[in-house]
């Protein structure tokens, strides 16, 4: 990769590229708070992004052909393809929303803006075209899908179909940033050239010749951008004192690792690492404020600084179900469970299966419950969302009745966990 070319290029979009950083900010406001006021905010910075799109290509082609050296002809179609199918998108959305809203409209916007970031997602996994020529185009489809799914299918969250994509792109930008960092520190560093030069000196008066060497050592550093470069140089003799050397040798190296320090930072500013890292963090954040949605209708109540804390943490090794369980393992209290499980637990949990709950599966699940706990259905429901889970509960319930001591109640005796309020069948 030319990188050098590849940051020239780059700078010349900083203010889109700053632009869609901010028009994840107006989104995640809008999501938080869809009010008319922040949604007026976000559509007027979409609108400015559209307006860029011709610099959006000439960046991305420029980028193509300073990497590769090849025509950038059919790459340029492909990426305005793919953002003329992110408009076609909300143009879509955007009829839906108009009375008498259209299904096929709100299909239509679905359909394309899943469509254009799964293209851009298969053209970087697959190595079809560089990541970093297709970063900008991928963090605003990535903007448009995440704010289509948003308001024309809310409950995509629950569907790992939906989310995969916007997890495997905040990968993608995370990766192109740690690669261009890597690239730019491995350009970003201090060289010292040591070079020898033998002399002859010739006494005038004697005729006498005295041979020696000068050596000269070089420190030098320039950054990308050519914005920072020091360059000096120290020569010396044999009989020159080694430590006064050392220490002007040192010297040196401080100089130019001061200078580095300013071109380093000018370059990974050039090269928006940090906002493409934030695009990421933003666009995962709206994810996470989701999943704790449904967390919360789960539980039947608002998440509490500590446990949302932990939820996030939990995340970043757990997959979603797996992080609910832990969640309510620790901190959830079996009587706030108790009060939900039966209606109203099993009803948004059930958004996170594969299938609708079976009248068997819903009856083993109550039983499960009343016999083990609420938290004991949950770990079954979230765990085991097949067709067996059934026949799961079943299993663990005949092996419990068998092990009671007996005359101890089981399912069919006083239960040990009574529901407060009248069960319903799902």
């Amino acid at each position: 990769m030319e990188i050098g070319a590849v940051l020239k290029i780059i700078g010349t979009v900083i203010s889109i590229i700053s632009g869609l950083v901010e028009l994840y900010q107006k989104a995640d406001e809008y999501f938080d708070n869809p009010d008319d006021n922040n949604r007026s905010q976000y559509e007027s910075q979409l609108i400015e992004i559209i307006r860029s799109r011709q610099a959006i290509l000439d960046a991305c082609t420029s980028i193509y052909q300073a990497i590769t050296q090849l025509s950038s002809t059919m790459f340029r179609q492909v990426i305005a393809d793919n953002l003329g199918d992110a408009d076609q998108a909300q143009q879509a959305l955007d009829n839906w929303r108009r009375p008498p809203q259209s299904i096929g409209q709100r299909d239509i916007a679905l359909n394309e803006s899943a469509g254009a970031l799964a293209d851009l997602l298969q053209y970087w996994r697959n190595g079809v075209y560089p990541g970093v020529s297709l970063v900008v185009p991928l963090m605003e489809v990535l903007l448009v899908r995440l704010w289509i799914l948003k308001q024309a299918d809310p409950s995509f969250i629950t569907s790992e179909v939906a989310r995969q994509p916007i997890e495997e792109s905040v990968v993608m930008l995370r990766y192109t940033a740690g690669d261009l960092e890597a690239r730019i520190l491995a350009a970003n560093q201090v060289e010292k050239t040591t070079t020898h030069r033998t002399w002859v000196r010739i006494d005038p008066e004697t005729g006498d010749k005295e041979r020696g060497v000068t050596t000269t050592v070089t420190v030098s550093y320039h950054n990308i951008t050519g914005t920072a470069t020091y360059h000096r140089s120290i020569s010396f003799e044999k009989d020159d004192i080694d430590t006064e050397i050392s220490d002007a040798i040192a010297g040196l190296h401080a100089e130019a690792s001061a200078a580095r320090s300013g071109g380093l930072s000018e370059d990974l500013r050039q090269a928006q690492i940090d906002n493409l890292r934030s695009t990421a963090s933003r666009a995962e954040r709206l994810l996470r404020g989701e999943e704790i949605r449904v967390v919360e209708r789960i539980i039947g109540r608002k998440l509490s600084l500590v446990e949302n804390a932990e939820f996030q943490t939990l995340r970043e090794s757990n997959d979603l179900r797996g992080s609910i369980v832990k969640l309510a393992d620790k901190y959830i209290l079996e009587g706030e469970l108790r009060g939900t499980l039966f209606d109203d637990m099993m009803t948004n949990c059930g958004e996170l299966l594969s299938h609708s709950l079976t009248s068997d599966e819903t009856q083993a699940l109550i039983a499960l419950a009343r016999t083990f706990g609420s938290k004991a259905a949950l770990r079954v429901l979230l765990h085991h969302r097949d067709s067996a889970t059934a026949n799961r509960v079943k299993t663990i319930l005949d092996i419990s009745a068998a092990s009671m001591p007996e005359g101890q109640p089981g399912i069919e005796g006083e239960m040990p966990m009574e529901p407060t309020r009248e069960v319903s069948t799902l």
